[in-house]
């Protein structure tokens, strides 16, 4: 029954319903509540491309779904170049706060050959964070 309110819900909205009206029907806005930061994002990086690393996440716990889990702005990117693996963020430098996956990350010649390790977690709409998922490397092709 909830689900069908929702489908009427939706076509008012779309009709031009005012949010005061939609509110006073007393349906659902969602499904549920906005999951905890308990989650984070898996990544991969494809190599392919001289100098260029294409980034791609998606939600650990919905490794099969490329959407981003309720709440959540985007995955921020950190990067560290060479050396061994970062134990935390302070290692890194901060690469971007991506809204949409794939990331392409460009590197000069210089780099090539070095290591890149990528740590990733989700930014929420609040301005929090997850924790960081596991750390992603892959070698600068040249």
């Amino acid at each position: 029954v909830e689900a069908q309110l929702r489908i009427l819900r939706n076509i008012a909205k779309a009709a031009g319903a005012s949010a005061a009206a939609m509110a006073a029907t007393g349906i659902p806005t969602s499904s549920g509540a906005a999951p905890s930061n308990a989650t984070v994002p898996a990544g991969s990086v494809n190599t392919s491309e001289r100098l260029r690393h294409t980034i791609e996440w998606t939600d650990a716990a919905a490794l099969d779904n490329k959407r981003k889990p309720r709440g959540v702005m985007g995955a921020e990117i950190w990067v560290k170049l060479d050396g061994p693996p970062p134990t935390d963020e302070k290692e890194c430098t901060f690469l971007t706060l991506d809204a949409y996956t794939p990331y392409l990350a460009v590197y000069e010649g210089a780099d090539a050959g070095k290591m890149a390790h990528y740590l990733l977690r989700w930014r929420m709409k609040d301005g929090s964070t997850s924790a960081f998922g596991e750390t992603i490397s892959a070698t600068i092709t040249g």
